[in-house]
C-alpha cells in the first residue's frame, strides 16, 4: 500500500478500507473520522501543504464574504435612509421605511415580464 500511495501521494484518500469484511455492509466515506498519521512522511507533508493551502483559500474567501455582506448591508441602510429623507421631503411627514416599503413593495423579479407599450407617454 505504501509504494501506491508513494507512486500517487494525491490519492492517498482512496486507500480507505470500503468494508471491513466481506459479510459487512459497505462503509462510505463521510461514516468516520480520517486518520492519516499511518501516511509516510512524503505523502504526509504532502497532504498537509495540501490542507493549508486549502485553508487558506477558505481563509481568504470567507473574509471576502464578510466584507461584501457589509458593505451590502450598508447599502441597504443608506437606500433606506434615502427612502425615509425622500418621503419626508415630497410630504413634510416622517414615515419609517418599513412602511414605506410596505405600501410600495419593489416589483416581483420572478414575475412574467410585461411588453412595453407601444405607444409613448403622449399616447402616439
Amino acid at each position: 500500500m505504501n509504494l501506491e500511495l508513494l507512486s500517487t501521494p494525491h490519492n492517498h484518500s482512496k486507500s480507505w478500507w470500503e468494508r471491513l469484511f466481506r459479510h459487512h455492509g459497505r462503509i462510505a466515506w463521510d461514516d468516520y473520522d480520517k486518520d492519516y498519521s499511518d501516511l509516510p512522511d512524503q505523502v504526509k507533508r504532502m497532504h498537509l501543504i495540501a490542507e493549508a493551502k486549502t485553508d487558506r483559500t477558505n481563509r481568504l474567501q470567507q473574509a471576502e464574504k464578510t466584507k461584501r455582506e457589509a458593505l451590502e448591508e450598508r447599502d441597504a441602510v443608506r437606500k433606506r435612509a434615502r427612502q425615509e429623507r425622500l418621503h419626508v421631503l415630497r410630504s413634510g411627514s416622517y414615515k419609517p421605511w418599513v412602511a414605506l416599503n410596505r405600501a410600495n413593495p419593489p416589483p416581483d423579479k420572478l414575475a412574467a415580464p410585461v411588453a412595453p407599450n407601444q405607444t409613448d407617454r403622449f399616447g402616439r
